[in-house]
């Protein structure tokens, strides 16, 4: 949801019940908790941002700013509370933040960088959250490739101003890149004005409308350098052996054929075989021989899953393959090319109860979809 800072002081202030519900609509959040965290933490944000301490970043706070509250990462990278939009030394500039409507004092730095200890249990730092949004961003969006937008994130604590222990070892280095705040005087006054000072200072409308929009479009240097690795067999955890060896071979091989084929639009290709034979491995590597193969059209390339289950098992290993987070954006969900969501879906149907038919083929009904709906979201 794209507003101008003026916009989302107003309906903080006289409208929060309305705003709280189109969040519901647009993130398909409706849980007691969610509404309350954003009842407690956004007012905190929005006086926050208020402060006459901005008073030297006019330009941006005053109110031609922009910001997306609950700003959906293309390509199923995950939700971001917030995306300041704008510009700085004349270059297109982003900082997402994410909001901890947490009580933090008794935390304690966990067992390794990107954990914290809450409650007797390793949870992640949120710094480390704001690094996955950016570094996704970065590999991943559009607009940022194409603009070369500069990209940036923290953290604002808006219940507990005791957040220390988050900037201690081993999370020192993390947040020194991904800094932490509170809504507390001190912060408010000195260390987040400082901190935008240097990284967003002008709006640009312009940009923060294409960001809003934007696609996901992977970053090809990245998924070369990932196909590089997982075909390598000293890093890769994709290793064949025996007959998943003739396997790919035979599949890799169909591949190519198709790919030089530049007329066939798809090729359908079944890899068959009992657990634990190899097939995910075969595919892995079909994926990987495509990304730096030079005969392959620009676009996307891409794994996707059909389950939960699969996605974080996937996105894992091509994360460890990549050896950094970047490479978890080679996976994509098979929800992630609906046109709309179930819930949005079943509203429509409730308006136009005739409209769509279990007995006619799916190609009519999605006619009828095109025909109903004003917008669909991109796949």
């Amino acid at each position: 949801m794209l507003l101008k800072l003026a916009e989302f002081r107003i309906r903080i202030a006289s409208d929060i019940d309305g705003l709280i519900s189109d969040l519901k609509q647009s993130t398909k959040r409706f849980g007691f908790e969610e509404e309350q965290s954003w009842r407690s933490s956004l007012p905190k944000v929005s006086r926050a941002f208020s402060d006459k301490s901005f008073d030297n970043l006019h330009l941006f706070f005053g109110s031609n700013g922009n910001l997306a509250l609950e700003y959906r990462m293309p390509g199923g990278g995950g939700w971001a509370d917030l995306v300041l939009l704008g510009q700085h030394n004349k270059k297109p500039s982003a900082v997402v933040v994410e909001l901890k409507d947490w009580i933090t004092r008794g935390d304690v730095p966990g067992c390794g960088e990107g954990l914290m200890e809450r409650h007797g249990r390793n949870e992640g730092h949120p710094s480390d959250q704001v690094r996955g949004y950016v570094e996704w961003c970065q590999n991943y969006h559009s607009v940022v490739h194409e603009r070369a937008a500069s990209l940036h994130g923290c953290v604002i604590f808006t219940r507990d101003p005791y957040y220390q222990a988050y900037a201690l070892p081993p999370n020192d280095g993390l947040t020194r890149s991904y800094p932490c705040f509170s809504t507390d005087q001190h912060d408010i006054a000195t260390r987040l004005p400082e901190f935008f000072k240097t990284r967003l200072t002008e709006p640009d409308r312009d940009f923060a409308e294409a960001f809003e929009k934007g696609v996901y479009k992977q970053s090809r240097g990245l998924i070369r350098q990932i196909g590089e690795q997982i075909l390598n067999p000293r890093q890769s955890p994709f290793v064949l052996i025996e007959n998943q060896r003739m396997a790919f071979a035979l599949v890799k091989a169909r591949v190519i054929s198709a790919v030089a084929q530049r007329k066939l639009k798809k090729t359908v290709i079944l890899i068959e075989g009992p657990p634990g034979s190899g097939k995910s491995a075969v595919a892995a590597n079909v994926w990987a021989s495509l990304s730096v193969d030079q005969r392959v059209p620009e676009g996307n390339i891409v794994v996707a899953t059909t389950s939960a289950s699969q996605t974080s098992n996937w996105r894992l290993l091509f994360s460890r393959a990549a050896a950094a987070g970047g490479g978890a954006g080679v996976v994509a969900a098979a929800t992630g090319y609906t046109p709309m969501h179930t819930t949005q879906f079943g509203s429509l149907r409730d308006r136009f109860p005739t409209a769509f038919k279990k007995e006619a083929y799916w190609r009519d009904n999605l006619r009828m979809l095109r025909s109903l709906a004003p917008e669909f979201r991109s796949g």
